[in-house]
This record gives C-alpha cells, sequence and structure tokens, in this order.
C-alpha cells in the first residue's frame, strides 16, 4: 500500500514538473513538417533504388559465376572419363543433356542481363543517382560482360572436349 502510494506522488510530482512548458518528446516529434518527411521518404526512395540496381547487378553475376563453376565441374568429370578410357553412350546422353541445359540456362541469363541493364538504365534516368554511384553500376556491368564472355568460352570447351568423349 504504501508502495502504491508512493508510486503516486511519484507520477504526480513528474507530471507537475513538466507541467511547465516543456513537452515530451512524443509531442515534439509531432512537429516535423511535412515537408522534412517528404524529403526523408525521397532519401529513401533513391537509397533503395541504389540497393536494388546493386543487388541484381550482384545475384546476376553471382549466377553466372556458378553456371561457370558448374560447366567447369562437368567438363572436368567427363575429362577423368576420357583419361580413363571410360565410355558410355547412356553417360554420353547425360553429358549432352546436361550441355543443352547449360546453353538454355546461358540464354536465359543472358536474357535477364538485357533486362538488368534496362532497370538499370531507367533507374539511373529517375533516381538521380550521383556520379560515383553511376559509376559503380556500370562498372558492375563490366564484370558481368567479363563473366559472360567467361561462360560461353566455358561452354565451348565443354562443346570440345563433349566431341572428344563421342569419338572414344
Amino acid at each position: 500500500m504504501k508502495k502504491l502510494l508512493l508510486l503516486f506522488v511519484f507520477i504526480g510530482s513528474v507530471l507537475n514538473a513538466n507541467a511547465d512548458g516543456t513537452d515530451f518528446p512524443q509531442v515534439k516529434s509531432a512537429t516535423i513538417t511535412i515537408d522534412s518527411l517528404t524529403s526523408i521518404l525521397e532519401k529513401l526512395q533513391h537509397d533503395y533504388d541504389y540497393m536494388h540496381c546493386d543487388y541484381e547487378a550482384f545475384k546476376l553475376d553471382k549466377d553466372l559465376n556458378d553456371l561457370y563453376h558448374n560447366i567447369n565441374i562437368s567438363t572436368n568429370g567427363i575429362l577423368i572419363n576420357v583419361y580413363n578410357s571410360r565410355y558410355d553412350n547412356d553417360l554420353y546422353k547425360v553429358y549432352l543433356d546436361s550441355y543443352t541445359a547449360f546453353c538454355n540456362l546461358f540464354e536465359s541469363l543472358k536474357s535477364k542481363m538485357e533486362s538488368v541493364k534496362t532497370l538499370v538504365f531507367l533507374k539511373i534516368l529517375t533516381s538521380g543517382f550521383t556520379d560515383e554511384e553511376i559509376q559503380v553500376l556500370t562498372s558492375t556491368f563490366t564484370v558481368i560482360d567479363n563473366s559472360v564472355n567467361k561462360v560461353q568460352k566455358a561452354l565451348d570447351y565443354y562443346d570440345v572436349v563433349l566431341k572428344i568423349y563421342r569419338r572414344k
């Protein structure tokens, strides 16, 4: 009972101390103008647009690198069979199906690359990226173009190794 009474006295003194004109933080935050909220929203939208473009470009490069490594793993498997003089017609069909799947995935990723480039170009025009942000995004596409070339060379090499395997 004494604790409850002390609690009421404490709350009353806090309320009296704040009644002399000082505002609570909640009241102060309510005085933020709509203009400042709009500028905060625009900055958040700008940051989101940049991070979204960067993420999509990074994801595309990661997918291309994953495809490159999968092609190399499969190529190494074929080469091991060639070196050990193991030929199996059913296994050749599996390797050929894998090659076709790799080619289809590569075409799909090239199509996605064009979509991501279009997205980034439109965001550059509409979001007001800084020169540094534009430079980062364009250099990312230089890396992606190198990854595309790397995957194409890996597919060409896979095709050559597959033909060697077929002749065995």
